[in-house]
């Protein structure tokens, strides 16, 4: 996984989608870390690999690979993420509402899409760079998600839990098996 989720000792700030306050999500002890590509993170899953595409891979793209990661079980997918022109870091509001869910970007590095990344990947969700995101066979699915960088917090929250929704919506769809306490 290539994702880091840090357990907090308590909630932090916010309500999740249910109207109560946010849970964490369960910890599996592994950091976000700058890779030259996140083929190594693929290499490692003995199931399907998911690559969540976005322009910056600094928002739309790093929430989904982290909320899938932490929801899905590891042995029937992983996540990875790229962006078709890659910032230079994580969204400030991206980071901070991801916080409030027990997962920590602080240090997540936005990664160029490159047909070596495209490769290790089954499954392509793309999210507003249809045009940039060259694929190669693999099944592509699109989803229409508003760019989180300088919104508000308000409207990053609430990305991030249509983001939940439909990674939610995606396992179902795949048959993947979530965490025991993703639920």
């Amino acid at each position: 996984a290539c994702y880091t989720s840090h357990m907090p000792k308590k909630p932090t700030g916010g309500m999740g989608w249910s109207g109560q306050p946010y849970q964490p999500y369960p910890s599996t002890g592994a950091t976000e870390s700058r890779m030259a590509a996140p083929v190594a993170d693929a290499a490692f899953s003995e199931g399907t690999v998911v690559l969540f595409i976005c322009t910056q891979n600094a928002g739309r793209s790093q929430v989904a690979k982290a909320l899938f990661n932490a929801l899905v079980d590891p042995q029937a997918a992983v996540a990875i993420s790229a962006g078709s022109r890659p910032a230079e870091h994580v969204h400030p509001e991206v980071v901070q509402v991801m916080q409030e869910t027990g997962i920590d970007l602080s240090s997540a590095q936005p990664v160029e899409l490159t047909q070596e990344v495209s490769s290790t990947a089954q499954i392509l969700v793309t999210m507003g760079c249809d045009e940039a995101c060259v694929t190669t066979g693999q099944k592509v699915i699109k989803w229409q998600i508003p760019d989180p960088h300088q919104q508000s917090v308000d409207a990053v929250r609430e990305l991030r839990d249509l983001l939940r929704s439909k990674v939610l919506e995606l396992a179902e769809q795949q048959g993947y098996q979530l965490r025991a306490a993703a639920g």
